[in-house]
């Protein structure tokens, strides 16, 4: 049941960021948009948002990424999220707050994903800093036992 959530979010997160426009490239060796690489659909994120996500000793490092206003959300995408069904290929953390405003926010959405796999936090609080510039996030593993944290910056 916890795996069938955690792929759920994933298909959220996939669902939701195809559906916004293109991110524009901020790098000559970035293509932010849709495409196909290592045989599956990928959505690559460009920027310099940058995070850092933590379960337990295993630390997760995620760069090249956009932070939006989009919808009545706060998004962050950081990285190349593999759509599925194929299996993980890139690197890739979204965030999702509700309402895009500075302060702390329960019951967010916090998934990533490294090769070969797909993690979640749920439920999880993020505190988003002034300026909408970067904060923080700490919930339960999905699928797991424990917690994990982490961070995220937008410039």
């Amino acid at each position: 049941m916890l795996r069938a959530a955690a792929i759920a979010l994933a298909v959220l997160a996939a669902a939701a960021v195809l559906g916004r426009a293109g991110a524009t490239t901020r790098s000559a060796s970035c293509t932010a948009g849709v495409h196909t690489a290592a045989g599956a659909t990928v959505r690559t994120f460009c920027g310099p948002a940058k995070a850092t996500a933590k379960i337990g000793s295993q630390t997760f490092r995620f760069s090249g990424g956009s932070c939006t206003v989009e919808g009545g959300y706060f998004n962050v995408n950081v990285g190349s999220i593999t759509l599925p069904p194929a299996k993980p290929k890139f690197a890739y953390l979204g965030i999702d707050v509700k309402p895009p405003r500075p302060g702390t926010h329960p019951n967010q959405v916090v998934a990533w994903q490294e090769p070969g796999k797909r993690y979640g936090l749920l439920p999880v609080s993020v505190t988003v800093k002034p300026g909408l510039k970067g904060g923080t996030f700490t919930g339960k593993v999905l699928g797991g036992a424990g917690t994990g944290s982490g961070t995220f910056t937008c410039s």
